[in-house]
């Protein structure tokens, strides 16, 4: 199945992209309990004021093939670099999502070892791929995949990690969780790095995210406040952090960086609506599937086809891959 999608820019709102099972609103992360648990972080890093973007039209037609799972009912495609595509699916609503990899036309289930459940994040250009997963205890644990060879991935200390993304060099990005006390948890981003950990808090925010990283270490994730589960997207690079929202949009979540400094994402409008977002040069861009209730652009390699998912009007969530 191909889908021919058009690019404009349009003024108007983001929000908060989870991931779907079938017939589920959003995304990323919905079911994770880093997105249940909100808090207020130390202050980390140093903030620089909200740079100045704008909405522009994008002249560009892309062409999108899906990459639905064979006889899933819902397919979420997260990353696709360097031929490998990487993604997850269910085969009905009331089943955990499974992460698969396709190469060459050739789909392959990831089967991570001592997990019950799991989810690929996101595939590098040598071809390791991160994610997360539960163990029989329930607990949340990051996983990094080389070439069949799997590590799990635990922030010190934490109750649940999540890897999301990983360049080149090996450098990894995500999410850990606090221990809950008096029903009251609190969700970091993190960076790892050459083996040293470092957290990653919004100054002020109640949760932050980490999302994507490129070769520079320029980091992008999202963080909420204390008075709104609304994502706000930010930039980490240098040890400054800065806000980057879509003009107008109730909500923005950034989610990949590439080399050019190119980052992707989605936001929500005021009738909920999710588009995909590109921003480049300064400006956002708005990316539609043509006839989609929603979509959303996933991680951004440096060349070739990138990763998108989209909603249609039944309601059922696909993966797709364009150029």
């Amino acid at each position: 199945m191909a889908v021919t999608l058009g690019l404009f820019a349009v003024a108007q709102n983001a929000v908060n992209p989870t991931r779907k099972a079938a017939g589920q609103r959003g995304t990323l992360n919905e079911n994770s309990p880093l997105m249940r648990v909100l808090r207020k972080p130390a202050v980390g890093a140093k903030t620089a004021p909200q740079s100045k973007s704008r909405l522009v039209p994008l002249r560009h037609i892309f062409r999108f093939a899906t990459t639905d799972f064979p006889g899933a009912a819902f397919t979420e495609t997260v990353a696709v670099d360097n031929g490998v595509v990487v993604g997850n699916y269910s085969f009905s609503s009331d089943t955990f999502l499974t992460p698969f990899v396709l190469k060459g036309g050739v789909y392959r289930t990831l089967i991570v070892p001592g997990a019950i459940s799991a989810r690929a994040l996101s595939v590098n250009s040598v071809g390791q791929i991160v994610g997360d997963y539960d163990d029989a205890s329930g607990v949340r644990h990051g996983f990094l995949d080389t070439a069949g060879v799997f590590t799990t991935i635990d922030f010190p200390g934490s109750v649940d990690t999540t890897v999301v993304d990983i360049n080149a060099n090996g450098d990894m990005v995500g999410s850990y969780g606090d221990e809950v006390v008096n029903g009251i948890g609190r969700t970091h981003g993190f960076l790892l790095q050459g083996g040293t950990f470092t957290t990653i808090d919004f100054p002020g925010a109640a949760l932050t995210m980490a999302f994507g990283i490129n070769a520079s270490d320029e980091v992008v994730g999202v963080y909420q406040t204390n008075t709104s589960d609304f994502n706000n997207g930010f930039i980490l690079q240098g040890g400054v952090l800065t806000p980057l929202n879509v003009p107008l949009a109730t909500a923005t979540t950034l989610f990949g960086v590439n080399d050019d400094g190119e980052i992707s994402g989605s936001y929500q409008d005021a009738t909920f609506r999710d588009h995909g977002l590109l921003f480049s040069d300064g400006a956002f861009g708005t990316i539609e599937i043509t006839g989609a209730m929603a979509t959303s652009l996933m991680h951004i390699p440096n060349k070739g086809p990138f990763a998108v998912n989209f909603t249609d009007q039944s309601f059922e969530g696909h993966g797709a891959t364009g150029n």
